[in-house]
């Protein structure tokens, strides 16, 4: 429908939900009632966007402690690069994995961080992903920074156990997992 009030004018379905969706409420002029989902970044029928009231909240949360109420518009950079459902490869090691979240920013604890060696310790100010990842002998969720992932081409789905958990399915056609209804932020 192309009818929302938010500025960040790069929304695609696709894309994390963490690092596009600032809080506004959003009408589709096709429906009289404002959309109020649950969970991830939905469709209507007219083609436009609805975002979840939790899913707005768990993403202010990620701003700081400031009250959902007192804004309306919020800029969020750096924006990801990789969506919930792409599949992913290491830049530098030899795994792969699917995205089941995002981070705007580093969010882990800086033990983890500083146990990176200094040399190859990615910077904080970039998105971050958790995924479930793979590499020839085993399956684990990693965190990674995006300047160490790569779109990873090989057209094959990945093995982790916990894939059914998060995703509806494989899609072939497109390289990458459907998110499964409800599962989403």
């Amino acid at each position: 429908c192309g009818q929302s009030k938010i500025n960040n004018k790069n929304i695609q379905p696709r894309q994390p939900l963490l690092t596009n969706f600032p809080y506004a409420r959003r009408k589709c002029p096709k429906q009289d009632e404002t959309k109020k989902r649950q969970g991830d970044i939905e469709n209507c029928d007219h083609g436009s966007v609805s975002v979840g009231y939790n899913s707005v909240l768990h993403f202010l949360a990620s701003l700081g402690n400031q009250s959902p109420m007192s804004r309306t518009t919020t800029t969020i950079r750096p924006q990801a690069k990789f969506g919930i459902g792409d599949i992913v490869k290491h830049r530098l090691f030899a795994f792969r994995g699917v995205v089941f979240d995002v981070d705007p920013t580093f969010s882990n604890t800086e033990e983890w961080y500083n146990s990176i060696p200094a040399e190859v310790r990615p910077r904080k100010d970039q998105p971050y992903y958790h995924l479930l990842a793979e590499n020839e002998e085993t399956e684990y969720v990693a965190y990674v920074s995006e300047q160490n992932l790569l779109q990873d081409n090989m057209a094959k789905p990945v093995r982790h156990p916990q894939v059914k958990d998060y995703f509806a399915g494989y899609d072939k056609t497109q390289n990458r997992y459907q998110i499964r209804s409800g599962r989403a932020n």
